[in-house]
């Protein structure tokens, strides 16, 4: 067992900017360090709250999905979706279902545009929700 995988992560990102970097020759050694650096910087950070950002984002697309009116094509595959719960808490199979979500909001999204205003505003309002959900906090240098 790992305790703590996340800090783990972060603990060898900030060993590899703080020790290996400066020790390095060339630029091109030193920008490949501080890629995989910020890069598991960013794994910690997922590490640490994928499960839960994803099921976050699973719930509100059901909620969209709810307030999407009936005469829209995919209204009975959204309405089974919606009843729909991960196989299990492992990363892959709560990746599998929030894909599955997205594939139908991207539908219901290009409907919306067309004949939903009000629907189409709340798909942006998730939208800008999911993205700040699913920001990187970088060390800034």
């Amino acid at each position: 067992m790992i305790p703590n995988p996340a800090q783990n992560l972060a603990d060898l990102a900030a060993r590899l900017a703080s020790r290996i970097l400066p020790e390095l020759a060339t630029p091109h050694s030193q920008a490949d360090v501080a890629l995989i650096s910020e890069l598991l910087i960013t794994l910690s950070q997922e590490f640490e709250s994928a499960i839960e950002k994803r099921m976050q984002d699973i719930n509100d697309m059901k909620a969209l999905f709810a307030g999407a009116t009936d005469n829209w094509p995919g209204a009975g595959a959204v309405a089974a979706y919606r009843e729909k719960v991960p196989k299990s808490l492992l990363l892959e199979d709560v990746n599998q279902l929030h894909a599955e979500g997205l594939g139908y909001l991207i539908k219901l999204h290009a409907w919306a545009e067309e004949a939903d205003e009000d629907l189409h505003r709340d798909i942006w309002h998730f939208l800008h929700t999911y993205y700040e959900r699913h920001q990187f906090a970088l060390p800034t240098r």
